[in-house]
């Protein structure tokens, strides 16, 4: 449905009046620099959509769910909205209803959704003990989507205790924090900084897809001790040691389908890491706030042993480490957007071009991805009700396998999302953590 000529007019200058009142009340919402690509990336194919979930010690109880998320949503202005084609872009529009909750299915986020329509871009969906969230990124990134669930979850407990926004736990009574709906890239633009450098095409993985609509989740769970200790020695942090663990097995699976032939093998092997930008450039945002670094081998170059791609992942990422790095791509990012050819297309016409530019630009650089969202603290009287968090990170079909990454007690969850059909990265990843003393147990949703 296209906007009447006044909303036309303030979308084309939306990055001067991000800005929401205090209490959080507004006819609309522009999306972000990240959600306006997102938003014309609905088809199963290239899908945007993650799951962050929790696993309590008691069976969900689905009407007093219900309550808490009706209280809960009513703290999220931004949550209560519905995706909305505008002339030029796609905004968000005010949606008062709150979505039912839903069972899982066997399949977690086999199927496309984006909130456009009459729908929300987010979801709650049950099975057992698991509460999980499922959230389109044209909304948010990981780190709003836990501060909603973990929300949810406080409510739901019953938790009496202090709400910290810095561990992700908002009160329900408190309005939104005018910080909490802004988009956040624009306060890092800077104009005038040279040009990122366009990594070069990566190897990607020759696996058969399966069938549309089946995504096959492995998750491992390790203690987080032992890992950390592990890392230690190796004179790592543990997203380090976890990122050279993945690329191991992303080279086992290159080597094991060319038989060894690294003449056959096309380019690097690199995956993007998701950076949360909000310990850097501090902000409440809830809405997409993150950019993406790598790190890569080059098995053109021959085998390369464990220990060589943690030293290489370890530099790489301390590199990379950087406000300056950081603010260069933000600009480079928020300079496309604020380009005149770009700002002037129709929306019709951007829908057909983001795919394109998304999988020439995106994902052509990449071979998989890696996404760490730390170690979760919550306070004490909270933590007694849950057991464990999982985090499955979206990927494009295309990309076969992604990785998501999430802490919480003692135990670290390893969850692989795959859309191929052989096991083969996750087989290689935890028999590796196997061979390095690092017990880890497994479950799937296979069977």
């Amino acid at each position: 449905m296209a906007c009447s000529v006044e909303v036309r007019a303030r979308l084309k200058t939306e990055e001067k009046s991000n800005a929401i009142n205090a209490s959080g009340e507004t006819s609309w919402y522009p999306t972000d620099n990240a959600g306006k690509i997102f938003a014309s990336l609905n088809s199963w194919q290239l899908q945007s959509t993650f799951r962050v979930s929790a696993g309590l010690k008691q069976h969900v109880q689905i009407e007093r769910l219900e309550s808490a998320l009706e209280r809960t949503v009513r703290r999220f202005p931004l949550f209560q909205t519905r995706v909305k084609p505008g002339f030029f872009w796609y905004y968000f529009e005010p949606n008062g209803a709150t979505p039912p909750i839903q069972p899982d299915s066997k399949f977690p986020l086999g199927e496309a959704f984006s909130g456009k329509g009459r729908g929300h871009p987010w979801r709650i969906r049950v099975y057992h003990r698991t509460v999980a969230l499922d959230c389109a990124h044209v909304l948010t990134d990981g780190s709003g989507a836990l501060t909603f669930l973990n929300t949810l979850l406080a409510e739901y407990l019953n938790y009496q205790g202090p709400r910290d926004p810095a561990v992700g736990l908002l009160d329900v009574e408190e309005r939104p924090h005018p910080e909490e709906l802004e988009n956040a890239f624009p306060k890092q633009f800077q104009s005038g900084l040279p040009a990122f450098k366009h990594e070069s095409r990566a190897c990607q993985l020759s696996l058969d897809a399966d069938k549309p609509g089946v995504r096959h989740v492995t998750c491992g769970r390790v203690s987080a001790s032992l890992l950390r200790e592990k890392a230690k020695v190796a004179g790592a942090s543990v997203g380090e040691y976890l990122n050279a663990a993945y690329l191991e097995a992303l080279q086992g699976s290159v080597l094991e389908k060319t038989n060894g032939a690294l003449h056959k093998v096309s380019g690097p092997i690199r995956i993007d890491v998701p950076v949360n930008l909000r310990p850097v450039f501090p902000s409440r945002s809830l809405r997409n706030f993150f950019l993406t670094v790598f790190v890569a081998i080059d098995p053109r170059l021959g085998e390369w042993s464990f220990e060589e791609i943690l030293e290489a992942v370890h530099h790489q990422m301390r590199l990379q480490r950087s406000p300056r790095l950081y603010r260069q791509i933000i600009s480079r990012n928020v300079g496309s957007e604020r380009s005149f050819f770009l700002r002037h297309l129709p929306l019709a016409v951007k829908n057909m071009l983001m795919p394109w530019i998304f999988q020439k630009w995106n994902l052509r650089w990449t071979t998989s991805s890696l996404s760490n969202l730390g170690m979760l603290k919550l306070p004490v009287e909270m933590a007694d009700g849950i057991e464990r968090f999982d985090m499955l990170p979206t990927h494009p079909a295309s990309r076969s396998i992604g990785c998501g990454v999430i802490g919480f007690g003692d135990k670290i969850s390893i969850t692989f999302n795959r859309t191929a059909i052989e096991p083969i990265v996750e087989r290689l990843f935890f028999r590796g953590l196997r061979n390095k003393g690092i017990p880890v147990s497994i479950e799937t949703n296979e069977g």
